[in-house]
């Protein structure tokens, strides 16, 4: 089982104290020295933005604000509030790439596009997955085209929204993903059962 930490820098591990009787640390948290726990055995070359992320949030429980510090490109002037993850320049992929361990060139092909254009209208903004490929921990960019009716290793038809309660699932790294990561934002159904499951780990 391959589980590893990267560090983003180096710095001494942090040493919590009992301060007040509670457990705290003795200084402020630096998120540039924060290690992040990456399980490569649960991700393969063509899987998509979406389910990377996703994952990698699942693991560590992140606040919404930390992924986007860690991912969100810093070409834009304003602060997002979500990375739409059909488009790759949304995203830093270097440090993307740092963090998740693979390299850009990989990560760009979890994306509909490299940038905005209008091809990009018939990527669907909810999550279009195969059932079979979901329940394995997998997910394609390639799902997400509307002109893709079905999985082309199953043959079996493309879900959109969650199976119990037909919830639309967004494709972007928000709130609801961070919250709820792998998960119906609704129902709280499991998309990848196995992968919370504490045997699992």
């Amino acid at each position: 089982m391959a589980c590893s930490t990267t560090l983003l820098t180096t710095g001494a591990p942090f040493q919590p104290q009992r301060i007040r009787g509670a457990w705290q640390h003795p200084f402020p948290i630096d998120r540039r020295v924060w290690a992040h726990t990456v399980r490569n055995d649960w991700s393969s070359d063509e899987e998509s933005a979406w389910i990377r992320v996703a994952k990698f949030s699942l693991y560590n429980q992140l606040f919404l604000s930390d992924l986007l510090h860690l991912f969100a490109s810093r070409d834009t002037s304003s602060k997002p509030e979500a990375l739409d993850l059909r488009c790759a320049s949304t995203v830093s992929l270097t440090r993307m790439g740092r963090v998740l361990q693979v390299s850009p060139e990989t990560l760009v092909a979890g994306f509909c596009v490299e940038a905005p254009m209008p091809v990009l209208s018939r990527a669907n903004q909810h999550l279009r997955f195969c059932a079979k490929c979901m329940e394995s921990g997998f997910h394609s960019a390639l799902f997400q085209w509307d002109f893709v009716g079905q999985c082309p290793i199953h043959k079996t038809q493309l879900i959109v929204g969650c199976p119990a309660c037909q919830t639309p699932i967004p494709y972007f790294l928000d709130s609801k993903l961070a919250a709820k990561p792998l998960q119906c934002t609704a129902c709280s159904l499991r998309l990848v059962p196995n992968l919370h499951n504490p045997a699992g780990w």
